[in-house]
């Protein structure tokens, strides 16, 4: 949510680079309705993207972004908003290659490499999506990506690597203050810190990998340090009861 609105936000404060070229004149919203004056198709575009951002409809302002395509196919920059607005409205396909084009356009815009690698994620695309975070991290040290890769990693089973994201991520001094939104059992979101994150998705590891005694001990360390972290209480319940369980068919 925090992701999307930032984009849209960034759409708003680009806005009038967007229409730089085709602005309205002052006083054209009530002369146009008070008169027979004939808008050019530029201001009505315009309008139709300004309003829709305001009130945060992504699909109306796509349209508006297509409107003013068509009137000038050789301009590429409306490409980059098109990126934005898929992103936003969840439609990751058209994302992934508009975003594309943005980035190939733009190499050094980190912004839409992210919109490649969370559509990818999105899409199923794990290992592109892996080597899109990677270098996400690379580029700009933010553990939210590292993150994002084990996520990754540990959905396709490259449980060393995995492993070893994770352990950089509990070592790391910002991981204990920086917050991440962790979706829960209920699909509604949390905002827990990283690094109980990362223990919480280490314990799950561990548990895949049938050591539930260092899988025990992350989830419980995940709680010392975010006592209400929901996910990390439901494995840690579920761990125990599968433990008595199976101490019930042994008897």
């Amino acid at each position: 949510m925090q992701k999307i609105t930032a984009l849209l936000i960034y759409l708003m404060l680009t806005v009038t680079a967007f229409g730089q070229k085709h602005k309205d004149k002052p006083g054209d919203e009530t002369s146009t309705i008070q008169s027979t004056q004939v808008v050019p198709q530029d201001s009505i575009y315009m309008r139709m993207y300004r309003n829709s951002l305001k009130f945060g409809d992504a699909r109306t302002a796509i349209q508006a972004v297509y409107g003013m395509m068509a009137l000038h196919p050789d301009s590429a920059k409306y490409v980059d908003s098109l990126a934005i607005l898929y992103y936003v409205s969840g439609s990751y396909g058209q994302a992934l290659a508009t975003g594309k084009q943005a980035y190939t356009r733009n190499p050094s815009s980190m912004k839409f490499l992210e919109i490649i690698a969370s559509s990818e994620q999105k899409l199923g695309m794990a290992k592109e999506a892996i080597d899109h975070y990677d270098k996400l991290f690379k580029t700009t040290q933010k553990l939210f990506y590292a993150y994002q890769e084990a996520v990754l990693e540990y959905s396709i089973q490259r449980y060393g690597e995995c492993m070893g994201n994770l352990d950089f991520l509990i070592q790391s001094k910002e991981a204990a203050t920086e917050k991440i939104q962790i979706p829960n059992s209920n699909t509604t979101l949390q905002e827990v810190p990283l690094k109980a994150a990362a223990l919480n998705l280490e314990g799950i590891v561990y548990e895949e990998q049938k050591d539930n005694v260092k899988a025990k001990e992350n989830f419980k360390k995940a709680l010392d340090i975010s006592p209400d972290f929901v996910l990390a209480k439901s494995n840690l319940e579920n761990l125990d009861k599968d433990k008595t369980e199976k101490a019930e068919k042994a008897k």
